[in-house]
This record gives structure tokens, C-alpha cells and sequence, in this order.
């Protein structure tokens, strides 16, 4: 409980603080480029209660480097935050890239309004990049400077992510 509480203290104080680049920047922007997150769209699926998917690297992930996805929703009203963290340089190489796979479980958000009208559960996310204090890199770029947001505000400066069945919603925005 103690790891948890300081993994996701620095990460609050790093976005807080503004350790890491506030402009966006281009696909081999970031250097090294093992540190370079090129994305890849998480899946909320309401049905199994998860969010899943993938980060990707410019190139397979470096030792020493740790890569971070945070999750931050309401459910019932409170906001609650998950995060997955994985040491660099044991990842699978896809294609020359680095893949590192997730899974939340549990995961329970309430229902916001969609672009279509109708209410659904979504969750806001960020995938970084870090060594010691330094952020790298972040998607979205913004999620850098800002700390995590709750769905209902629309997850500004983060991702928002919908859930759907099967299979989940995708990425939106950030």
C-alpha cells in the first residue's frame, strides 16, 4: 500500500509540477526514443468491468525506464484512481516497437453524457514515461501538466475512454 501511495504521489506532483513538456510533440519528438509513447487505444468494456489495452513505443522500452497507465474515473460519486506500472526492457517487440499490455479489473464508472445523447460509463486516461523524476513522455501531451480529472468534467487534458460492450469503447480526445 505504501508502493501505491508513493507511485501515485510522485506522479500527481510531477503533473502538478511540470516536470515533463506542456507542447505537443511529434512521433521521434521524444528522446530516447525507447521513452517515445506512439499511443495505442485503450478498451472500456462495461460487461467484464475492465479497461484494457496496450502502450507502444517508438522502439522496444529501455532499462531503467518506467512506463505508467492511470486511470482516473468517479463511481458513485468518488473519484477513484488505478494505475499500471511496468519496468522498461521485458517488454514484447511488435513490428520494432515496444508493446506493453494492461488490464484493469474492477473497474466500475458512472455514466456521462455522450456525443450522441445518451448516458454511458467512461473513465479518463494517460499513459507516461518516466526515469527517476523526469516524465518523458505523455499521452496525451497535456496529461503531462495535469493532475488526474474525473469523466464528468470530460477529462480535460487527459483521454476520455467510453465504455461499451463487447469489447469496449475507444480513445476520445485529450
Amino acid at each position: 500500500m505504501r508502493k501505491l501511495f508513493t507511485v501515485v504521489f510522485a506522479l500527481a506532483a510531477l503533473a502538478v509540477g511540470g516536470a515533463a513538456p506542456a507542447t505537443a510533440d511529434p512521433v521521434g519528438g521524444v528522446l530516447p526514443p525507447c521513452a517515445d509513447i506512439t499511443g495505442d487505444a485503450p478498451f472500456y468494456d462495461t460487461t467484464a468491468n475492465s479497461v484494457s489495452g496496450s502502450i507502444r513505443t517508438v522502439e522496444p522500452t529501455c532499462n531503467g525506464f518506467r512506463y505508467t497507465v492511470v486511470v482516473s474515473y468517479t463511481q458513485s460519486g468518488v473519484q477513484k484512481i488505478a494505475f499500471f506500472t511496468h519496468m522498461g526492457g521485458r517488454d514484447i517487440v511488435a513490428d520494432g516497437n515496444g508493446l506493453i499490455k494492461y488490464d484493469f479489473e474492477g473497474i466500475v464508472a458512472d455514466p456521462i453524457l455522450q456525443p450522441d445523447g445518451t448516458l454511458a460509463p467512461a473513465v479518463c486516461m494517460a499513459y507516461y514515461s518516466s526515469r527517476g523524476n523526469t516524465i518523458y513522455d505523455a499521452v496525451p501531451d497535456s496529461a503531462a501538466t495535469s493532475p488526474p480529472p474525473v469523466q464528468g468534467d470530460g477529462c480535460p487534458g487527459w483521454g476520455l475512454v467510453y465504455g461499451g460492450s463487447p469489447g469496449g469503447g475507444g480513445w476520445y480526445g485529450g
